[in-house]
């Protein structure tokens, strides 16, 4: 979430590699669940693309800890 943001593109995997979620929606965030399932306690990895409205652009990677 953020404010001059032209596009983004936001995924995230699960440990195996298997993209578990995917937005392009800038007030949508992963909730946790794949499948209507809430997910195990564990390290996942993000990756984001994208730009800013000045036409800077963004490409991270990551990893994020989901803890229940």
């Amino acid at each position: 979430r953020g404010k001059g943001i032209n596009w983004i593109l936001l995924r995230i995997y699960d440990r195996w590699g298997e993209m578990i979620f995917e937005s392009t929606d800038t007030n949508t965030g992963w909730d946790g669940r794949f499948r209507g399932k809430l997910m195990n306690s564990g390290v996942y990895v993000y990756q984001v693309e994208g730009a800013f409205f000045d036409g800077e652009e963004i490409n991270k990677k990551g990893d994020i800890t989901l803890v229940r």
